[in-house]
This record gives C-alpha cells, structure tokens and sequence, in this order.
C-alpha cells in the first residue's frame, strides 16, 4: 500500500465545507471526506492506493464543496505482485509412534517477474497434532525458505489437517498444504531367553 497526501487549502475570505470525497475505484481510499476551513486554513488528505489486480489502475477523486466548482482530481497506480511457489500440495508422516514427532520441510520461493518481496504474514495448521513453528519473514525476488512442520501423536489413529499459508501474491488465495499421519504403538519384542549357552561341543570339520 502506497500512501501520498492531498493538501487542500481555503484561500477564499469565507467558509469552504467540504461535503463529500468520492473516489470511483476501489483501489483507491481517503481517510478523510467531510470537514469545514477557516480562510487560509488548511486540510491534510491521505490518498492511498492498495491495489487488487495487477497492472495499471487508473481513477477519479471529486471534492465536492460549497466552492464554485467541485474539483475532479484524476488518480493513476501500476500494482505489481510478489510470485509465490510452494514444492509440496501434500505431506504425508506415515506412522509415527504416539508420544514422539516426526518432522517434515517444504520450500517457499519468491518467483516474482519484477523486484517484489514475498510477504509471508501467517502459517497456520488446522489440527493442532501438527506443529508449525512460523514467525512472520519476507522473501526477496529468486530466493526460497525452508519451512517445518512437525507431527506430534498423541492417540493410536488417522491424522489429517491442511496448513494454511497467507502470503501477498495477489494472483493466488491462500495456499493449502495437505497433512496426514497415523499415530501408533512401538512394536514389542520378547524373547524366550537372554542367554544360550551351549556347553562343550567337537568341532565339526568338512572334508
């Protein structure tokens, strides 16, 4: 989001009232539509532009006012966007012992065409068996992170979950990763002796 101010200034010997601020594009806003100006006195208008599509965005800002004319102010804006690429739509743990974790990677790269960082402002899991562990980071163009996440059982049965990635390619929805595992037992062993001991014995010789 990109923010530039509008200075609007009273340079009549009466009252300018301001009554409405109409921008005809969405990716366009004001923080300020109505107020009232003193002669001289002057109103500071914040004019932002966060686009929602990529390209050139073109739109109108009219300051409509007690003043003689209303004022059409013409607003232009060329959005670009972060690429994002994720190496894995699914991640499958197998079975993993209840009581201990089985950690898994996937990589993030910034494919962006133009010099953007990707933004990654959330990582999240739907099932709390699978662990992220996400700090908020930024990923310059032609780069890549290594992410983890984690499988922690607690029960003997089927996991399933996605992790949700929000990012700020504009082009894509928030990405999904499909997880699942299983929880089980540690297989046992018993044996009938710990000790064979076979006594005196000739040695057998093959001719």
């Amino acid at each position: 989001e990109k923010k530039v101010n509008l200075i609007i200034k009273n340079i009549s010997i009466v009252e300018l009232k301001v009554s409405d601020i109409i921008v005809n594009n969405s990716n366009f806003k004001v923080n300020t539509k109505v107020f009232t100006l003193q002669s001289n006195q002057e109103q500071i208008i914040e004019v932002s532009f966060k686009p929602q599509v990529i390209g050139n965005i073109e739109g109108s800002l009219l300051i409509k006012s007690n003043a003689q004319n209303d004022i059409l102010i013409s607003l232009f804006g060329n959005s670009v966007s972060a690429g994002i690429f994720v190496n894995k739509s699914s991640i499958d743990f197998g079975d993993v012992t209840i009581k201990t974790q089985k950690t898994e990677t996937f990589l993030i790269s910034n494919i962006s065409e133009k010099d953007v960082d990707l933004i990654i402002s959330e990582v999240t899991s739907t099932n709390e068996t699978f662990k992220e562990f996400f700090e908020a980071f930024i990923i310059k163009k032609e780069n890549a992170l290594q992410v983890q996440v984690t499988f922690v059982p607690t029960i003997i049965t089927q996991q399933t979950g996605k992790l949700l990635i929000y990012h700020n390619d504009i082009e894509q929805e928030v990405i999904e990763i499909d997880l699942k595992g299983r929880g089980v037992i540690a297989s046992n062993i018993q044996l009938s002796t710990n000790y064979i001991n076979f006594g005196s014995s000739e040695v057998y010789e093959v001719s």
